[in-house]
C-alpha cells in the first residue's frame, strides 16, 4: 500500500539508492604527491558510490559498498510489500539499519582508509556523503509510522 507513509520513506531509500549507484557521484576528494617508479606527480582522487577514479580514468571498483548499498535498496523494497505483516516489516527495516551502517563502515574504508597517495595535501569529503545520512532518517521515520500502524491495530483490536 503506497498511500501509507512509511511506504513513501521506504521508496524514498530505494529510489535514492538506485541514483546513488547509477549516477556515481564523488563524496571523497583526495589531492597530494604520489611516486611512482621514482617519479612524483600531483595527482587527485574521487572516490564515488560505485568507483574509485582518477584525472586519467577509472582505478577500481567499490564493489562491497556497491553490495552494501544495493542490499540497502532491496531490502527497503521487500519492506513496502511487507504492509500485511507488520512485525516481519519492522524487522526488515532494523536489519536495514544494521546494513546502512555497513555502508558508512565501507565508505570510510574506500576513502580515510585507503593509502591512496604518499603525501595527501587535502582530503575533503563532498556533499553527496550526506546522502546516507538522508537514507538512516527516512529509515527512522518509516519505523515509526510501522510501531505507530502497529499500535493502532492493537488499540482498535483492544476496543472489540
Amino acid at each position: 500500500m503506497i498511500q501509507r507513509k512509511q511506504s513513501l520513506y521506504l521508496l524514498l531509500i530505494t529510489a535514492i539508492v538506485g541514483l546513488m549507484l547509477w549516477m556515481d557521484q564523488p563524496y571523497f576528494t583526495a589531492s597530494g604527491n604520489v611516486t611512482s617508479e621514482e617519479v612524483t606527480f600531483k595527482e587527485t582522487i574521487e572516490v564515488g558510490f560505485a568507483s574509485t577514479r582518477t584525472e586519467k580514468g577509472e582505478i577500481g571498483r567499490n564493489s562491497r559498498l556497491i553490495y552494501f548499498e544495493a542490499i540497502t535498496g532491496l531490502l527497503a523494497l521487500i519492506s513496502i510489500f511487507m504492509y500485511k505483516n507488520r512485525p516481519l516489516q519492522l524487522k526488515i527495516c532494523l536489519v536495514n539499519f544494521i546494513v546502512m551502517t555497513g555502508v558508512f563502515i565501507m565508505m570510510y574504508d574506500y576513502s580515510f582508509g585507503m593509502e591512496y597517495m604518499d603525501a595527501p595535501q587535502d582530503q575533503r569529503l563532498e556533499y553527496n556523503a550526506l546522502i546516507p545520512v538522508a537514507l538512516l532518517i527516512f529509515n527512522f521515520l518509516a519505523v515509526r509510522r510501522i510501531n505507530a500502524d502497529e499500535k493502532l491495530v492493537k488499540s482498535l483490536d483492544r476496543i472489540r
